[in-house]
């Protein structure tokens, strides 16, 4: 094996053709090399975009717009997220300060995974809706 080997876990969830766990090698000649499971390296830039991987996060879920705006400019002011979700969330991982732990795609639904994705860990997102109410998201991990 030359370069580095990354294993990368892949969960039943996510109902890959190839089940299981890969090994991609190579990761930074993705263009001219192809993951070790035999998938094309379109695939394998996939992986490391993160789009058969985990991400963590808290949220807080509440009935409107104006109240997630509100709840957001607080915590970019300086509140606690973990404070800020036990005291409005509606969601019963209130208890948790809004911490929904790891989750991979295809677990929430579509507008809170695409948001909890594109954030950086770390971030924070606009209100996103969903059929639930307004979500203010905190990637965690």
């Amino acid at each position: 094996m030359h370069g580095f080997g990354l294993r990368v876990p892949l969960y039943g969830s996510l109902k890959t053709p190839w089940g299981g766990g890969c090994t991609v090698q190579n990761a930074p000649q993705l263009d001219r090399e192809t993951a070790q499971f035999g998938a094309s390296s379109v695939v394998a830039k996939h992986l490391f975009k993160g789009n058969f991987m985990n991400v963590q996060a808290s949220h807080i879920l509440v009935p409107d717009l104006h109240t997630a705006s509100q709840l957001k400019q607080k915590i970019t002011e300086g509140a606690d997220f973990a404070d800020t979700a036990r005291a409005h969330s509606s969601c019963p991982s209130r208890a948790r300060g809004g911490d929904l732990g790891p989750f991979g795609r295809g677990q929430m639904v579509k507008p809170f995974e695409d948001a909890a994705f594109g954030l950086e860990v770390g971030g924070l997102s606009d209100p996103v809706q969903t059929q639930f109410g307004w979500h203010l998201i905190h990637r965690t991990g």
